[in-house]
């Protein structure tokens, strides 16, 4: 399913100035993490506007514990966003669960090998 998405503003994500690129993503593999499998795997086919990351972003961690997500290639994602993701695409039980069980400061991270991107 095809959305219209528009650009965020990324502006009070740390570092921002190393992360002039945007980006559109389409989750093509199920993340790890803490989530149940079957939550994780509602995120495959979504589309989600993110910032490219060449290193993990403490203040936003990965589905994987934070100490595996270190120096890697990975894109990050508003937490409002990546919510209305997963509602844009029908993903109701995902998106319930992560709206009661993953904290409203942090946004989502994905590997790069998660996601099927291009520069917006």
């Amino acid at each position: 399913m095809r959305t219209e998405l528009s650009l965020p503003n990324y502006e009070n994500y740390p570092d921002h100035g190393e992360h002039e690129q945007t980006f559109l993503i389409t989750i093509k593999k199920t993340p790890n993490g803490p989530a149940p499998w079957c939550i994780r795997r509602a995120w495959r086919g979504v589309e989600l506007v993110a910032i490219r990351s060449a290193s993990s972003i403490p203040e936003f961690p990965d589905f994987k514990p934070v100490s595996t997500s270190v120096n890697r290639d990975s894109f990050v994602v508003l937490r409002d966003l990546g919510l209305k993701g997963l509602e844009r695409f029908g993903r109701k039980r995902a998106l319930e669960w992560f709206e009661r069980n993953w904290p409203e400061e942090l946004g989502f991270s994905f590997a790069a090998d998660e996601v099927n991107y291009q520069e917006f």
